[in-house]
């Protein structure tokens, strides 16, 4: 979502955004560890907040619920009308891709003479935080910054074997990635055998070409297309030969992530590069209106299992996250002789563990089932499938921890640098299962942000009666709110 502090909009059927304050840091329970989160308050420039224990949340005595819109339009209209909310974000294009000091000074002053038009008119407003970090695209992230990933594809070889000739594979990412013989590694299973091997050392040569992918009629998307080419190898007619391609790359944002604009928290560049910016915004956030500050725009991730080809987060080659998650990991089960049972693993301390990065050749989520999984054979790789099963729930667990504690502590950040207002973390207005998508956020709020805002898009239109009422965007269907 590209917010500006002046983006014009009107009246009638616009996209709205309703806040609930339903899901805030008042009696939340951790049902991994029976924490109960007590209902919090604050106070900011002498004006008293909190949240009570129908998490309601009130500022100086007066229930205040955020109900606001994507953009910000006419101040003057929009208080006709009775919104007195807004969003004040820098500019994307002045501040988030730009590196010219003019610019980033521009974007600084066009927020603060936003709020203190605000202040003069009586409204309040929130303040972005998640412009303040480094953006993909943006330029602004380092080399030592990026986050280690590995993209994984499988292909099925049977139709190779008992053949002598030059092998060509190809695979299509939809991001650009750096692919060469150094950072590719190859492996042939034959699952008849029981055997497995590197053949990395017969890649030949890499290549690589921007590529238009047809979705349907009227969607394209560009995409990279990488073709592996092997030297000659004599591959053996058992009819149960698959290659797993293991690429090694750094990106700036985290993968599985949404939005793209996700970058690694915990690297003291980007922790250096939020704080600075926190400092830069500090006079024109930090005004008496100021009534939350929130992160966004709808964050959420998806699971993210050892056995899905595509991109994966590689912990294994990052100090801080691995040391995080052995912390986690003693945390969860106090010592290594329940590790040890847990995972029948042979580990003698938790210094030992490892981040595993999967090259069993699991195709289409095939665990059990099929000519390919792993009731058929581990090759050595996992003692069962029971193990694999939980290492891969374990590290899932954990990603989903350390993205929510991170967004905590930079919560804390910001108060620290702002003043103690509530912080929001931000929801997409998405259905199922709250397991599913509101793990990070549940992670944030048990250390410390204080409320969930959900996205609701909606038409705002009169009914029958001459009453404005929300419909569900495009049709007249109820938007229940």
């Amino acid at each position: 979502m590209r917010v500006q502090p002046f983006v014009q909009m009107y009246f009638g059927n616009v996209i709205a955004m309703l806040a609930l304050i339903g899901i805030t840091n008042c009696a939340i329970v951790c049902a991994e560890s029976d924490v109960m989160v007590r209902p919090t308050r604050g106070k900011y420039m002498g004006q008293s907040w909190h949240i009570d224990d129908h998490h309601l949340l009130w500022w100086q005595g007066k229930p205040y619920v955020r109900y606001g819109f994507t953009g910000n339009g006419d101040v003057d209209r929009f208080m006709e009308k009775g919104f007195n909310q807004f969003n004040a974000y820098p500019s994307e294009e002045l501040w988030v891709f730009s590196k010219e000091l003019a610019k980033n000074q521009q974007a600084i002053q066009e927020v603060n003479a936003f709020t203190d038009l605000l202040q003069t008119k009586g409204a309040t407003y929130y303040v972005g935080l998640n412009l303040l970090w480094p953006w993909r695209g943006s330029g602004k992230i380092a080399e030592n910054d990026m986050v280690d990933c590995v993209f994984r594809k499988v292909w099925d070889f049977r139709e190779f074997s008992q053949k002598k000739e030059v092998i060509e594979l190809e695979f299509i990412s939809d991001i650009p990635l750096k692919v060469n013989r150094q950072n590719v590694q190859v492996y042939l299973f034959d699952f008849a055998s029981g055997h497995y091997e590197d053949v990395s050392d017969k890649l030949k040569d890499v290549q690589t070409a921007e590529k238009t992918i047809k979705e349907s009629a009227g969607e394209r998307y560009r995409a990279t297309s990488h073709k592996l080419k092997f030297e000659s190898m004599r591959l053996s007619d058992s009819g149960g030969l698959c290659i797993t391609a293991i690429v090694r790359v750094a990106l700036p944002t985290v993968p599985g992530m949404y939005p793209g604009s996700f970058p690694a928290l915990w690297k003291p560049g980007i922790q250096q590069y939020y704080r600075n910016g926190l400092q830069q915004f500090r006079a024109a956030y930090r005004k008496p209106g100021l009534r939350g500050m929130m992160f966004g725009d709808e964050i959420n991730t998806h699971s993210v299992s050892l056995t899905h080809t595509g991109l994966h987060i590689d912990f294994s080659r990052d100090a801080i996250a691995i040391s995080a998650y052995r912390k986690w990991l003693r945390q969860r089960f106090s010592t290594i002789a329940s590790l040890k049972d847990a995972l029948t693993s042979n580990y003698q301390s938790f210094n030992d563990v490892t981040w595993q990065v999967c090259i069993y050749p699991f195709i289409e989520d095939d665990r059990e089932g099929g000519g390919n999984g792993l009731s058929q054979q581990t090759f050595g790789l996992y003692k069962s499938a029971e193990q694999f099963e939980m290492i891969d729930c374990l590290q899932e667990e954990f990603r989903v921890w350390f993205y929510g504690h991170w967004l905590a502590r930079y919560a804390k950040m910001a108060k620290e640098a702002i003043g103690d207002v509530p912080v929001f973390i931000t929801s997409a207005g998405i259905t199922g299962d709250a397991e599913g998508h509101l793990q990070i956020h549940k992670h944030a709020m048990l250390e410390g942000i204080e409320v969930l805002v959900r996205n609701h898009y909606a038409w705002v239109e009169r009914d029958a009666h001459g009453r404005l009422s929300t419909f569900a965007a495009g049709s007249k269907v109820r938007f229940p709110l």
